[in-house]
């Protein structure tokens, strides 16, 4: 159920871009909106992945960030910016179970989802089971950014999900629901591997300096065991083998 609530989030989430692409972003107070997690701040994190005590895990997420830095030095400003969440992982969805079908809404049932009679608003007894996607939270890492980082960070956060999922196949979703009406360029596609890979370096590097000071952190070392092995796994594997892994065939979008 988790990955297809992901595809419905993101068919909402890409509403809620679409609608924000309708507000002012000239004012500073929005282009200057500043949070730890904003993806473009893994270039000062250079300085701390001295707390990373693997030199192999160092190693690699070091080339991370010096490839993550050559494509914003040379590519972005071809990128479409404008607000987004900034944090869209499955901690920040909000769903309800539901007795009442209403017909003009998705919903899920185990990994299936299914749009109910068509647009007019009568409803019908739901099965045991169905969800409702009804919101999304925490925009305290809104920021004015590249709309690809905002498909990457929920790829990033879909990849370590413990459903027994394949990491491809969640990313292929996350996508897919982003795409509906939001479309990425070529070029755009073209980098969403090392935006994935930049998040997850990211994160890694934001755990172990919590670990540092929290050694005993169980629920901190148990994070940085489940990504590091995606993340070393997405490293490196070939640009063009993600992207046919993830996008699977172009018919699907």
């Amino acid at each position: 159920m988790m990955i297809m609530m992901m595809w419905g989030c993101f068919d909402m989430v890409r509403k809620l871009d679409i609608a924000r692409m309708t507000l002012p972003v000239s004012d500073e107070s929005v282009q200057g909106l500043k949070t730890k997690w904003n993806l473009s701040e893994l270039l000062n994190l250079r300085t701390s992945a001295h707390v990373i005590p693997s030199h192999e895990q160092r190693e690699v997420i070091e080339k991370i960030i010096d490839e993550f830095e050559d494509c914003l030095l040379t590519n972005f400003g071809s990128f479409s910016k404008g607000l987004i969440h900034g944090d869209l992982n499955e901690c920040n969805i909000l769903v309800e179970k539901h007795s009442i079908w209403n017909s003009s809404k998705s919903y899920f049932i185990n990994q299936e989802q299914r749009k109910v009679g068509n647009n007019n608003e009568s409803k019908v007894s739901a099965p045991d089971g169905a969800y409702g996607l009804c919101g999304i939270i925490d925009f305290g890492c809104s920021v004015y950014s590249p709309y690809v980082f905002e498909v990457a960070i929920a790829i990033a956060y879909v990849m370590l999900n413990k459903h027994g999922i394949a990491p491809s196949e969640g990313a292929h979703y996350v996508l897919k629901g982003y795409l509906e009406h939001i479309k990425l360029t070529d070029l755009e596609l073209n980098y969403l591997r090392i935006f994935i890979c930049a998040r997850l370096a990211q994160s890694f590097i934001n755990g172990n300096i919590a670990l540092s000071k929290e050694p005993e952190n169980e629920y901190i070392l148990m994070h940085a065991e489940i990504m590091y092995p995606v993340l070393k796994n997405l490293w490196r594997k070939p640009n063009t083998e993600v992207l046919n892994e993830i996008m699977w065939t172009k018919k699907s979008f």
